[in-house]
């Protein structure tokens, strides 16, 4: 009797791993593509074993398996992800869509729903802000790494603009906390995820700016045109998540 159970086993194991070997080779043969991601929990961030997490990668990969392709993916601070699409060193890029400076080497896909928001957090006491031009003068928190899609160059430029950086999020907030600044300036997402996990006093949001989200394409593939053309047919065969 063991040993007929051992033969069992054995005959069960190796017919589940027949009916898994084809899917793997399947993804296997796929052609990949390269994509670039940043540090913008909950959307896209590297999980505690470094790898690539949130609801974009989820739906971005989805997307590319349902138009036949891979993603290999490399979180990057956005102003590589940025020279990468330039130069070509990347394919693809789920972020904000319309950015000035980027439109002669990109093409898009309106495949992601929603958009992200910047703003300026501050503490109740502190005067509200209306506009990007409001902010000229001010002692701001900023984000190493942060571009801020250039919206914010006229102002962090102003010899009367007052500015520290912090390496991410947390640590804006506690330096907000501790009075190093009079207004964080973030987008909108990590903060909210920020304070979601953590002991933070109560911050007033002033919303500033806000852009749609998108699937970026750098123009240097070019496959770039036919890669919208399918993601774009994926998307309308695929649920709209997120």
């Amino acid at each position: 009797m063991p040993l007929i159970r051992a033969v069992a086993c054995f005959l069960i194991n190796l017919c589940l791993l027949l009916a898994v070997v084809p899917v793997w080779a399947e993804q296997a043969h796929k052609p990949v593509l390269r994509g670039a991601y940043v540090e913008f929990p909950p959307l896209t961030y590297s999980n505690p074993s470094g790898d690539p997490s949130g609801a974009v990668i989820d739906r971005v990969e989805a997307l590319a398996n349902s138009a036949g392709y891979r993603v290999r993916w490399e979180g990057l601070p956005l102003g590589r992800v940025h020279l990468y699409l330039k130069t070509g060193k990347i394919d693809l890029w789920p972020g904000a869509m319309g950015i000035p400076y980027l439109q002669p080497w990109v093409l898009e896909a309106d495949v992601l729903s929603g958009s992200i928001r910047l703003a300026a957090y501050h503490h109740p006491d502190q005067k509200p802000v209306d506009s990007i031009e409001d902010l000229r003068g001010k002692k701001l928190i900023l984000l190493r790494n942060y571009t801020y899609l250039g919206v914010l160059d006229d102002v962090i430029n102003a010899d009367s603009t007052s500015i520290n950086y912090a390496p991410n999020v947390r640590s804006a907030i506690q330096m907000l906390q501790h009075g190093r600044g009079e207004y964080l300036i973030s987008f909108e997402r990590p903060v909210d995820y920020s304070l979601a996990n953590g002991i933070f006093p109560e911050l007033v949001q002033s919303p500033i700016f806000e852009r749609d989200i998108g699937l970026v394409f750098s123009s240097a593939n070019l496959q770039a045109p036919k890669l919208v053309d399918q993601f774009q047919e994926a998307a309308r065969n695929l649920p709209h998540s997120p």
